[in-house]
């Protein structure tokens, strides 16, 4: 009987790795990490700015860093990030639930046509909205966390 319950435990962990190695190879950008840490908690994690911008049409403080070889344009509030957006993230799929690429639960869209998708029912955002390029891909994915926009 011992035999059998080391056989399972083995093949239990074996089974547990081997999930947790796949979720990380199709993450592209952890999205949940980086709404919720401040600039200086990114820039730590991340490493520094690849680009600053100064548009004064935007009232938030606009920063563009290399995550995992994706070039990812937050803006920033009081330090705390409002807006993500990410043109051209790697790996991604627009799939059926392209949100498990940036460690986010798969959740039903709001809106989805052949060409993007919008989700307003993610905890922690405001809304999220995809766009697909031709060849299945992801041509940019945007989260609003708390932007708020001028009318």
């Amino acid at each position: 009987m011992m035999k059998k319950e080391r056989i399972v435990l083995i093949l239990f962990i074996l089974y547990s790795s081997t999930c947790c190695n796949l979720q990380k190879a199709l993450l592209v950008v952890d999205i949940n990490d980086i709404s919720k840490s401040n600039r200086s908690q990114i820039e730590k994690k991340y490493g520094k700015p690849t680009a600053i911008s100064h548009d004064k049409s935007i009232k938030y403080d606009q920063i563009f860093y290399s995550i995992n070889e994706n070039d990812v344009y937050i803006e920033f509030e009081k330090n705390k990030p409002v807006w993500i957006l990410i043109q051209n993230p790697k790996k991604a799929k627009f799939d059926s639930n392209p949100l498990i690429y940036f460690n986010l639960e798969a959740y039903k869209p709001d809106f989805s046509n052949y060409a993007s998708k919008s989700w307003s029912n993610v905890p922690g955002f405001k809304e999220i909205s995809v766009v697909s390029d031709q060849d299945g891909g992801l041509a940019q994915i945007v989260f609003n966390i708390s932007r708020k926009f001028n009318n």
